[in-house]
């Protein structure tokens, strides 16, 4: 059971704190309230292009062209990445493109490759093998580094007009 002495300590102390919480809440609300800025708003900010545009100008039937060092992905954690791609021509133009892109890591030189065969045809015949193709059919997992990228690009063509081609590197 509460002696006295030590019941009346709780009390005072209870009383010290409320007082103190009162004056504090008392103080909050006694400040004159004078504006208000409310901020509202959209915010529509596309994800920075990281890309380049390379020039393929096709005069032969059968050709093929290496776009060396092209680019610098630096990944840093291991990812999941794939290779998605967008084609379109303009005029009479028939093709059959197949492709390998390679990423070379800077710090000591491990290759991954992914190889695009088919990856555009119009109007032409193209044979694949059918099995799944990390990186190109399926993510691959690319280790953490910087890497280097090299394109080499190979085709089949004829006809007159324009090709245009999105080779997308992304992150699963």
């Amino acid at each position: 059971m509460l002696s006295k002495f030590k019941f009346m300590v709780i009390l005072l102390v209870a009383i010290v704190v409320s007082f103190f919480l009162g004056a504090l809440s008392f103080s909050a609300l006694s400040e004159d309230f004078i504006f208000r800025f409310v901020i509202k708003g959209n915010v529509d900010v596309p994800k920075p292009f990281i890309g380049i545009t390379l020039t393929l100008n096709i005069t032969e039937f059968k050709g093929e062209k290496s776009f060396k060092n092209v680019a610098v992905i630096d990944l840093r954690e291991a990812r999941l990445i794939k290779v998605n791609i967008k084609g379109a021509t303009e005029g009479d133009v028939k093709i059959c493109l197949n492709g390998f892109l390679v990423l070379e890591r800077v710090s000591d030189g491990k290759i991954y490759t992914i190889s695009m065969p088919c990856m555009y045809v119009k109007d032409m015949k193209c044979a694949r093998v059918m099995t799944i193709i990390p990186g190109y059919d399926a993510p691959i997992k690319v280790e953490a580094g910087m890497y280097v990228i090299t394109l080499n690009l190979y085709w089949i063509a004829e006809g007159s007009g324009k090709v245009g081609l999105v080779i997308d590197i992304v992150a699963i």
